[in-house]
């Protein structure tokens, strides 16, 4: 990591500090759910994809997905899903895109925080979403959540998919 993106970094931190989790009442059950994910590898990429369509299949929500990649993208690289990277940032630690600007405008009922890196951009943004509940897997700043599951040791990507979606559906209704 160089400098720049190390400042970033802890001015994220420093800004996240005294945050907690708050609710932001989005309506009543919208049937929206976002889920916010690291992309810097395929495997992280297909787990969301699969879990969205899986909380498409089995439950009668409508799923936005939203990734970040931790690197610069040249402009002509696109994905299956909106994101943003350090492309989107500069030397700035607050993202700025207009697919993250149209992202923010929904109100969800849950978010979801599916990144297993903690990048505290990930964290800064679960903070400006507006979700009734927001749930993340071992989350580096568990007070910016009111659900939180831990990863076991030896837990696969896929016993957290599980576990993540069998704790969505006890507490969705």
């Amino acid at each position: 990591m160089n400098w720049i993106r190390g400042f970033a970094n802890m001015f994220l931190l420093l800004h996240l500090k005294n945050q907690t989790y708050r609710v932001l009442e989005p309506g009543r059950n919208s049937g929206l759910v976002s889920i916010i994910f690291s992309g810097d590898h395929l495997t992280d990429q297909q787990i969301a994809l699969d879990f969205a369509n899986r909380l498409q299949d089995q439950m009668s929500v409508r799923v936005y997905l939203f990734g970040f990649l931790n690197k610069k993208l040249d402009q002509k690289v696109t994905f299956s899903f909106p994101h943003i990277s350090l492309s989107d940032m500069g030397v700035s630690p607050i993202p700025k895109s207009k697919a993250l600007d149209l992202f923010l405008q929904r109100r969800y009922d849950y978010l979801i925080n599916l990144d297993l890196s903690n990048h505290l951009v990930l964290h800064y943004l679960s903070n400006k979403i507006h979700a009734r509940h927001k749930l993340a897997i071992n989350p580096k700043l568990p007070r910016l959540y009111d659900i939180v599951l831990q990863k076991a040791i030896g837990d696969s990507d896929s016993d957290h998919v599980e576990k993540t979606l069998d704790i969505f559906k006890k507490t969705y209704g």
